[in-house]
């Protein structure tokens, strides 16, 4: 092989494994891993643009994610809460689940409106409506994974930040992937 060809092909394969590289690093993924407070549910997530992970002030908070935006802040927590083994939906599939949430009938929003959303497969729920919670206008999601519901809101200072970021919440949903699936399965 001449030297050119050897040239040559380096630079083939540099430029094969450049796109490899650039995607790699492109998103912006958060794991959490053997978290106490996640109730034994590894999840992984990609971080909206423009938000960070901050330390959360709530014991109860298992990651909280904030833009930082001094006049249109929006912050996205997680918390976990097990179903009680006393309760009758703690032996429930996840088709009764999704039945269920279809048809408006689980308790954990009381009397506000949801539709049926599932995250990664998992039945879940999103609030229809925006409501208003230690000054912040909150819009929030639960999923039922391995008898644990998990609360995913977000929250704004102002009404209409909130209401502007519902579609970006979903797509924010979307990328959450549950990485321990054969230990979660209902």
């Amino acid at each position: 092989m001449c030297p050119k060809q050897k040239e040559m092909k380096k630079l083939i394969l540099l430029l094969l494994f450049i796109p490899l590289v650039s995607i790699g690093q492109k998103d912006n993924y958060y794991e959490i891993i053997n978290n106490p407070l996640s109730n034994g549910i590894d999840l992984k997530f990609k971080i909206p643009e423009g938000f960070k992970v901050i330390k959360p002030k709530s014991k109860e908070s298992l990651v909280v994610l904030n833009n930082f935006s001094p006049e249109n802040q929006i912050l996205i927590t997680f918390l976990t809460k097990s179903i009680p083994t006393n309760d009758e939906l703690y032996n429930y599939t996840n088709e009764e689940y999704r039945n269920l949430i279809k048809l408006n009938k689980y308790p954990f929003f009381g009397e506000r409106k949801y539709s049926y959303f599932s995250i990664d497969s998992y039945p879940g729920m999103i609030s229809d409506s925006l409501f208003l919670e230690n000054q912040f206008y909150l819009i929030q999601s639960y999923v039922i994974i391995n008898k644990k519901v998990i609360l995913i809101q977000f929250g704004a200072k102002k009404k209409n930040t909130a209401a502007s970021f519902l579609s970006e919440f979903k797509i924010f949903l979307k990328s959450i992937v549950v990485l321990n699936k054969s230990k979660s399965t209902i």
